[in-house]
């Protein structure tokens, strides 16, 4: 399966050398040219992977990546060179995954990208035990508590005879 990367990123000639890195490792990978549609171009991508400039024309990354929080949990990794410590911070409290500064080594970006891409995987194809764990422990309080009801009910009838 080619996993598809959605790139936000402002500077051209950085955008171009990542989508070519991505490609030589099998990776689909879509700039966003419209910088005010994100969203848009988010949803037509279905991306399993974006990576987000912080600063960005109209709209922050932060801005952005709250937005897909909204609608996905697919992994968001910052690049940006504001990489003081409150822009990481703010990058991970707004829903990012992971910040790498810039300037960045496009092979260097790639080899964490898989790496994230590989993790997604793992968990998508891990069995749900704790869901099912969990549904079997509301199953069972909703039996105990319709076995209580009924027990009340039938008391109550008992006493009204």
């Amino acid at each position: 399966m080619e996993h598809r990367i959605l790139l936000v990123e402002d500077d051209r000639s950085l955008a171009d050398a990542i989508c070519a890195q991505m490609k030589l490792w099998a990776l689909e990978c879509t700039c966003t040219a419209d910088f005010r549609a994100v969203m848009a171009e988010f949803a037509r991508v279905q991306p399993h992977l974006v990576l987000m400039d912080v600063s960005l024309p109209y709209m922050s990354g932060y801005h952005w990546c709250a937005e897909i929080r909204k609608v996905s949990s697919v992994p968001v990794i910052f690049i940006s060179s504001a990489s003081d410590n409150m822009n990481i911070i703010m990058a991970m409290n707004m829903g990012g995954d992971d910040f790498i500064a810039k300037p960045v080594d496009p092979a260097v970006l790639a080899a964490k990208v898989n790496a994230v891409l590989r993790r997604v995987s793992q968990d998508e194809q891990r069995p749900r035990v704790i869901r099912w764990q969990a549904i079997a422990a509301v199953l069972l309080v909703l039996t105990l508590a319709l076995n209580l009801l009924a027990s009340l009910t039938a008391r109550k009838a008992g006493k009204e005879r």
